[in-house]
């Protein structure tokens, strides 16, 4: 597999995949969706990172084609990197892998909500329960971010 072929398999299965400042190739997603393709990464690392553009990875929306709320993901990753950025299934790993997957970020009610889009998700049931599954761990420091941006957008 060339390594044109293998950035575009990772992104087709909803990951983000980045050089990092130290000349790494990081992918940002639950590793079960990529464990088959470690060998491949390795091999092919040279080459990836020439394909990819340096980027400052805990400040990129990895959907940054969906514009409505891409600056406050761009945010919320940020915070999250800053908790546990190096750690593969980690907050920011599970907010990122939402994210390449087509997650947004709402306000109905003056609270930022997380919302499917897209047409990755058969129904909004199997999203909020992919979001329990991936962020109910990280349940009151996801909140607290949730809350630093609410403070920020203000009323």
């Amino acid at each position: 597999m060339t390594a044109q072929e293998l950035v575009a398999t990772l992104q087709a299965r909803g990951l983000h995949v980045h050089a990092t400042t130290t000349q790494k190739v990081r992918v940002l997603g639950p590793v079960s969706h990529y464990r088959d393709l470690l060998d491949e990464l390795h091999r092919n690392r040279d080459a990836i990172l020439s394909l990819l553009p340096a980027a400052d990875p805990e400040m990129a929306d990895p959907r940054s084609d969906l514009l409505e709320d891409s600056q406050l993901w761009r945010r919320l990753l940020g915070m999250a990197w800053g908790l546990d950025g190096v750690e593969p299934c980690g907050l920011c790993a599970n907010l990122s892998c939402l994210r390449c997957l087509g997650a947004t970020l709402v306000r109905p009610d003056g609270h930022l909500r997380f919302k499917a889009s897209g047409d990755y998700w058969t129904s909004e049931r199997t999203f909020q329960a992919e979001c329990r599954l991936f962020l109910e761990p990280y349940g009151a420091v996801l909140r607290g971010m949730l809350a630093t941006l609410e403070a920020e957008l203000g009323a």
